[in-house]
Order: C-alpha cells, then sequence, then structure tokens
C-alpha cells in the first residue's frame, strides 16, 4: 500500500508538505522533460497549497499560511491582492469551487479531526458542516459538476476510500479504496489515485480501470483536463522505503506531468523545481504550488497541448456514445459574479460580534462592533474591504463579508 494511504491527520500533512521541503534530483521521464512559459499567481513568503480554479477562470481558491495557521484565500488572478475566507487556530485546506462559483468546499479540523465544510465564495459566511465521521478524516473534496454532490477523501489507519455525499440526502456512498478523487467534466466518472497508480472508475462505483502505472515514480493529486481527455497528475519516487509517516529524508522531488486518458503520451512538464498539487483549469491553464527561492506559491503553466486552439471551437465530446455538440454560448452560462458594491452613505449593519475597524486594511485596529452595530459606507472601491463611518464619529475600515 503506497505510504500517504496509512497517514494519521497531522503526519498526513506533514507528509505532503514535506514534498516540498527536500532537495531536488531528476528522475527518469518516459518522453522526458518538456518546458512550456510559466506564470506566477501568488507572491506570498508562506506556503501556497491546493488551488481551485473558479468555474469563469477569474478567481482562485487556496490555502495559506501566511498568518501562522493555514485558511482559505481568495485571489483575483489578474489582481495582486489576496483575500482571507477562513479565520481561526484550526487548519483550512484543500478548497473547491462550487460549479456557480458561488460555494466552496473545504476540509477543516476545528473539531478534532478534519470534515468536509461548506462556505459562501463572497463573504465566508453561511459556513455549513456536512460530514461527521468522529473515527475518520475527510479531505479533498470535490463537487459534482451539477453541484448536487461532493466526493471526499476518507483517511483512516488501514486504508483511504473515496464517498460521495448526497447534498439534498445527505446519503454518503462508498466509491471504491483510493484517494484524491476528482469528477470528470461531465460527472460521470471519477479519477483517483491507488497505490501509486492513476485509475478512473464511474461515478456509481463500477467499470473500475487502471490508466497509468509507472515503474520509475508514483503518481497522486490526478485531474481531468477540461475535455476529459487528458489527466494532470504529480510524480514522487516510488522506490523510497519509510521507516515511519514522517521519515521523508530520501524525498528528492515532485513533478507535474500529463498522461492521455488512455494511458498513452505521459509527458513531464516541471523539472527545475519542486512542484504538486496539480488543477486543470476550465479555460486550459494548469496551476500548480512549487517551491522556488525557498517558499511555495503558485504559478500556472500557460496552455501546453492544442488547447488554445480547442477552447476556440465548438468542441465534440463523446458522452454515452453519442456524439454532441458543446457551443461557447452554453459556456458562458457560468459566471463568476461578485455581489453589486454598496454605494457611499448607504447604512449597513455588522453581522458578527467583534469585528474589527481597522486604521487602514490589515493595519491598527482601532475599535471592535459588535453584531447588529450600524456603521455608514464611505468608499466601497476597495471591494473586499470598505471605508466606514461609525457611530462615535470615527472613520476606519472593515472586512467587507463582516457586514450587511
Amino acid at each position: 500500500m503506497f505510504i500517504i494511504f496509512a497517514m494519521q491527520k497531522w503526519y498526513y500533512f506533514v507528509f505532503i508538505l514535506s514534498l516540498f521541503v527536500i532537495g531536488c534530483k531528476e528522475i527518469p521521464g518516459e518522453e522526458g522533460y518538456i518546458f512550456f512559459p510559466t506564470t506566477k499567481i501568488t507572491d506570498n513568503k508562506a506556503v501556497d497549497l491546493f488551488c481551485d480554479v473558479s468555474p469563469d477562470g477569474q478567481y482562485i481558491a487556496f490555502s495559506s499560511n501566511k498568518r501562522g495557521n493555514f485558511d482559505i484565500y481568495i485571489k483575483n488572478i489578474n489582481e495582486q491582492a489576496t483575500t482571507q475566507r477562513t479565520f481561526g487556530k484550526e487548519a483550512d485546506i484543500f478548497p473547491s469551487f462550487s460549479p456557480d462559483g458561488r460555494s466552496i468546499a473545504y476540509s477543516s479540523d476545528r473539531f478534532g479531526n478534519f470534515d468536509i465544510f461548506i462556505m459562501n465564495t463572497f463573504s465566508g459566511m453561511d459556513v455549513r458542516q456536512v460530514t461527521f465521521d468522529r473515527e475518520r478524516n475527510e479531505v479533498a473534496p470535490d463537487f459534482s459538476p451539477d453541484g448536487k454532490k461532493i466526493l471526499f477523501t476518507s483517511l483512516s489507519k488501514k486504508e483511504p476510500t473515496l464517498m460521495i455525499i448526497d447534498l439534498e440526502t445527505h446519503l454518503t456512498t462508498e466509491i471504491t479504496k483510493g484517494c484524491f478523487g476528482k469528477f470528470s467534466p461531465d460527472g460521470e466518472k471519477i479519477v483517483f489515485e491507488r497505490d501509486g497508480d492513476i485509475w478512473v472508475v464511474g461515478a456509481d462505483g463500477r467499470s473500475e480501470t487502471l490508466v497509468f502505472h509507472s515503474p520509475n515514480f508514483g503518481c497522486i493529486f490526478p485531474c481531468f483536463s477540461q475535455n476529459g481527455r487528458k489527466i494532470v497528475y504529480t510524480s514522487i519516487p516510488k522506490n523510497t522505503e519509510f521507516k515511519s509517516v514522517i521519515d521523508i529524508k530520501n524525498f528528492k522531488m515532485a513533478d507535474i506531468r500529463v498522461v492521455n486518458i488512455d494511458g498513452c503520451g505521459d509527458i513531464q512538464l516541471t523539472g527545475k523545481s519542486i512542484s504538486n498539487f496539480p488543477c486543470w483549469s476550465n479555460d486550459g491553464f494548469i496551476y500548480y504550488s512549487s517551491l522556488r527561492d525557498e517558499v511555495i506559491n503558485i504559478f500556472r503553466i500557460e496552455a501546453p497541448f492544442d488547447v488554445a486552439v480547442e477552447k476556440e471551437k465548438e468542441e465534440k465530446v463523446l458522452v454515452k456514445e453519442e456524439l454532441v455538440e458543446i457551443k461557447k454560448e452554453e459556456r458562458k452560462e457560468i459566471r463568476f459574479i461578485p455581489p453589486p458594491l454598496p454605494e457611499r452613505g448607504m447604512k449597513m449593519t455588522i453581522k458578527r460580534d467583534g469585528t474589527n475597524i481597522w486604521t487602514y486594511p490589515g493595519k491598527t485596529v482601532f475599535a471592535k462592533i459588535d453584531k447588529g452595530g450600524k456603521v455608514i459606507i464611505v468608499d466601497s472601491s476597495k471591494k473586499w474591504y470598505y471605508k466606514v463611518l461609525i457611530e462615535d464619529g470615527r472613520e476606519g475600515w472593515v472586512s467587507s463579508f463582516f457586514v450587511e
């Protein structure tokens, strides 16, 4: 059984992070290392992991320890600022956008072990817990394309299991043994890892198929391309023996690779840095975390293969042996649109006790207002922070998701 399957909560988490912090050494690729242009997306002196991309490609959600513990952050890909969405001493990891972009599922250990939660993307509020197993850790959620179900990994001392929970009925179904599953774009298949190999299974738990096995390295964190024809994944050394789950001294590297759905055409995409946790966006980019200059930030590979051409065409996809045309107008139905900004002079209400009023966003706190307190909007141009007039006549800044 591949080593990550048997991990306890924190040992497992430390192990994942350790994939970055040990030196880098090339391992042989079946078709060699091919360089593709990359763009740096986050620029923090911290650890940024587990990113997901909104359906329209405009935002990323990721987990970062920039303020000590791991929280979920949101970032417009074309802007510098990041916005914190979860707060507290617990670890919040593995964010996943819903198909309409309005919700984010994630894993949190706020009640002792990891469970799956859902929150509002725009505010970070309306948090609800969807899994409650006190004996296992539930991580790596992934929304089904219709938004009605969540796929996740249930970890125990024995072996990991892929589970699906129906968000309407709360019925939980075991799919198969394995971990880190992702739905296909049509929702009918799931790609996942088992024993360091890439597998695909039907969303109903049937028709399990081994897609890719390498004698040279293990394959983890697989994810479908936006057309379902390729799989991006992380490769790590497979011949390392561990005396314990934190014995990572022999770990040499982690790279991003892509293979066709039929298991052919395996290509190595990264090789000069330690890279992990890939995500393939709807607009054809591959996002991933990478250790460079002693910090871990999020990068993206600029449209490798032929996706830049494919996304400009009316694409034909074989679904259930029927040829279905997906037109560009249909792709525009999913939009990630922030709510309208309040106007100057509008009176708003504080939603949480002890809400900070800052001299400037992220700087000195000079006042705290409890739930129900009133403020008047002075400036809303920063979107994620509002400049407000409080009841004693002073002006300051408040986080936009603590007012309504």
